[in-house]
């Protein structure tokens, strides 16, 4: 199924669900084929490191939210998740889920402007 509710995320490769089993709504994404960019002394910039996916919700209900922090209640935590690449092709990615260190604004039940980082990703299927 190649749509936006192809979206998953777990705990691990075994525990992966749809985000719209949680329920939880399709986020934005964006996808950068390296963390880090360096511009070299002649002008060139080299990609390094590993790529970085980025979920951003416009806002998520105060479960919503709940059910991702569960995944992640530190800083960071290993996750799973299906995500797209700059290609648009669906993968299942090992991650480190970077939860945003900065609180969202609440707006009555809602968490308004949330990113979400996955960071060292690895391709498993």
């Amino acid at each position: 199924m190649d749509s936006p509710y192809e979206f998953a995320i777990g705990s691990d490769a075994g525990s992966i669900e749809y985000l719209f089993d949680i329920p939880i709504i399709p986020p934005k994404q964006t996808y950068q084929p390296f963390s880090k960019y360096l511009q070299l002394g002649d002008g060139i910039v080299r990609g390094m490191g590993r790529a970085v996916i980025e979920w951003y919700w416009a806002y998520l209900t105060s479960a919503e939210a709940a059910a991702l922090r569960a995944l992640c209640p530190n800083g960071s935590a290993e996750v799973y998740v299906r995500s797209v690449d700059d290609s648009l092709t669906w993968h299942t990615y090992r991650s480190i889920m970077l939860w945003p260190p900065e609180a969202p604004d609440i707006d009555n039940d809602y968490r308004m402007k949330v990113p979400i980082k996955f960071m060292v990703i690895e391709v498993i299927s």
